[in-house]
């Protein structure tokens, strides 16, 4: 982490429905800020308010926390299906808005909204542009050594799908250009090996020997 971390309190984004969202969207966002090293994000136990509207905030409660930025937020169910989110970022010192979006998705899509909106704020907040919705490629292995798994998931490690599993070792996995395909290592054939591996598919192609 950064000695000058950006102190930023993540509001709890409002949700008027009847049932919970299928991902606590905000929470996402806390804690991929807070991995980044960037940000010291303040925990929801802290808060004096939850503010959920602009009207509702009250930039002298943040400042008495010593907040720097305030997100807040709120879920909408489409008429059509789906979501709208809606968030707004606040720069406590100046008492301004910074930034405003509104994001759309399916049910199965509300942690890439979560993502996405991450890679807004830390791109508006640092001038650097976020990683939060790129995915991991990575081999696991057990403690025995006779079984290797190839994985990806999101970026923050979340829904980890297994790609490849072998006996024997696989290393040095590595994305297409277009994010479709993935290079590895494996010598499941008593040799190296360069394979080639659609994603959507899982058709393997032996391109090296």
């Amino acid at each position: 982490g950064k000695q000058s971390a950006i102190p930023i309190a993540v509001v709890p984004f409002d949700w008027q429905g009847s049932s919970p969202l299928p991902e606590d969207i905000s929470g996402i966002v806390r804690q991929n800020l807070s991995h980044s090293g960037y940000f010291r994000t303040m925990a929801e136990a802290n808060m004096i308010s939850k503010p959920a509207q602009l009207s509702q905030v009250n930039y002298a409660d943040w400042s008495r926390l010593r907040q720097a930025f305030v997100a807040i937020g709120a879920v909408e169910l489409q008429p059509g299906g789906g979501y709208s989110v809606q968030f707004h970022v606040l720069d406590v010192h100046q008492r301004v808005e910074v930034l405003r979006r509104r994001v759309r998705g399916t049910a199965g899509q509300l942690r890439d909204v979560a993502h996405y909106i991450s890679d807004f704020i830390f791109q508006k907040l640092t001038g650097l542009p976020g990683v939060f919705s790129t995915k991991l490629v990575y081999v696991t292995t057990n403690r025995e050594r006779t079984r290797f798994n190839l994985n990806y998931s999101d970026a923050d490690g979340a829904r980890e799908q297994l790609i490849y599993s072998s006996r024997h070792p696989i290393i040095s996995p590595a994305w297409s250009p277009d994010g479709k395909t993935i290079a590895y290592v494996s010598f499941e054939n008593g040799r190296s090996e360069i394979f080639f591996q659609e994603l959507a598919s899982g058709k393997r192609k032996r391109v090296v020997a």
